[in-house]
């Protein structure tokens, strides 16, 4: 069986959300912060890649019924480029094998994507790495056999003929991984519905997680987004003051009153040598 990933497409509406939640909601907090992608159904007419969307939507308690295809994820909110740079994937790969106890357990809460990213909100630059992470083995494959029976229905992504999405790559790696033998799907896509048996040809071993994507230039690898261009340069101005203040507030003086301090008004006589410093002090202040 071939198989076709996920490409992820995230809306520009998707970052300033995020740049607003970061200021108000999640500051300096690196908990998994959950979140729903969606996809549509394939269809042999359009011929289009699978693509994984995500929205100012996404971050809602609950998908939206608007007849599309929601998928829980994850997203990992770094709070330095450094610790972007450096974060270790495959300790994050470990941890989701680690967590799985059960079939139904994996069915339900294995994330069907992930996203690490790193967001500058001085400059408005996002810098990002998507997994849509499958359990895989060694000589893992799949086998395409007659049904013989109901099937689990899969809404499929994939347009190809030939291929088939990465939901059903990680519902049978999600099987193979606890030994089942074989499994009976029912594939949905816009224009047909296919049943199929297929057989699972597992190594019962050194199991290890694929799935992330690929960049620009062919490898696996990070994305950068540069949303500067698009946002005014006093609002860009405005949001990184406002930054320095949470900021202080977050790390040196929690009880500092940010409304106090962005409703007082200063008049400065004189900009030499000692006015100068001053009125720097004041614009990281915001005043």
């Amino acid at each position: 069986m071939l198989f076709e990933p996920f490409q992820s497409v995230v809306s520009a509406t998707f970052w300033t959300t995020l740049a607003k939640k970061k200021l108000d909601d999640y500051r300096l907090k690196s908990d998994l912060i959950s979140l729903w992608g969606w996809y549509e159904i394939g269809n042999a007419d359009l011929k289009q890649s699978p693509l994984l969307h995500l929205d100012e939507r996404s971050f809602e308690e609950e998908p939206v019924e608007d007849g599309s295809m929601w998928m829980r994820g994850q997203m990992i909110l770094l709070n330095t480029l450094d610790s972007f740079k450096q974060y270790d994937r495959k300790k994050l790969e470990t941890g989701f094998l680690q967590s799985i106890k059960s079939k139904e357990q994996a069915l339900e809460a294995f994330p069907g994507f992930v996203l690490v990213c790193y967001a500058d909100l001085k400059k408005h630059i996002f810098f990002y790495h998507f997994c849509f992470p499958i359990i895989h083995q060694p000589e893992l494959s799949f086998e395409i056999v007659q049904n013989d029976g109901p099937g689990i229905t899969v809404f499929d992504p994939c347009s190809k003929e030939e291929a088939f999405g990465w939901p059903i790559r990680r519902l049978l790696s999600i099987h193979a991984f606890f030994g089942v033998s074989g499994l009976n799907l029912s594939i949905q896509r816009s224009d047909t519905t296919k049943h199929i048996g297929v057989k699972i040809n597992s190594s019962f071993k050194d199991s290890y997680i694929l799935g992330w994507e690929k960049n620009e230039t062919g490898k696996v690898g990070p994305r950068v987004l540069d949303l500067s261009s698009l946002i005014d340069p006093e609002k860009l101005a405005e949001d990184a003051a406002e930054l320095n203040l949470k900021l202080i507030k977050w790390r040196m003086l929690p009880e500092l009153d940010l409304k106090v301090i962005s409703s007082c008004r200063v008049l400065l006589v004189g900009a030499g040598t000692l006015g100068c410093n001053v009125a720097r002090g004041l614009l990281v202040l915001s005043l």
